[in-house]
């Protein structure tokens, strides 16, 4: 709800209709993200990027709030989630941590451990990019070791 251009307190959906909640002393919106939304990747990552978010995830709730007068807090951060993309469209996020398989950047050099955590492996690929092109990066998979 807003007053004078104030956010004072939300409208809520019930199932027994809707409810006016007021704040007495500020509130906070816990709204996901902007995955989708290549304009704010580039300005809040440094790149344009790809997702494999749902194609509405565009930060909508995130410009609502600001303009609103809400302050953004962390937008220079995410979960980041590694993918390969698939000859379908669809996208794999298992296939950079299997056996006999490494990750390399477009100079063709590996950088990280294939196995660490989603987050560290997204830090990781952003900072190494602002040396040497990282993203996209480059999953090498040596098949003649897998067993048939």
């Amino acid at each position: 709800m807003l007053e004078d251009g104030r956010v004072v307190g939300a409208i809520v959906a019930t199932e027994n209709g809707s409810v006016r909640i007021r704040a007495r002393a500020g509130g906070i919106l816990g709204a996901g993200g902007f995955a989708q939304n290549k304009e704010w990747r580039q300005k809040y990552h440094g790149m344009p990027g790809n997702s494999s978010a749902a194609a509405g995830d565009q930060g909508t709730a995130i410009g609502v709030g600001a303009q609103a007068g809400g302050a953004l807090a962390l937008m220079d951060d995410a979960w980041w989630g590694s993918a390969v993309p698939m000859a379908d469209g669809t996208a794999s996020f298992s296939e950079r941590s299997m056996p006999y398989g490494i990750i390399v950047d477009q100079a063709g050099s590996r950088y990280l451990n294939e196995s660490e955590s989603y987050i560290d492996f997204g830090h990781e690929m952003i900072e190494h990019h602002r040396e040497t092109p990282t993203i996209p990066s480059w999953l090498i998979l040596d098949i003649r070791h897998r067993r048939r």
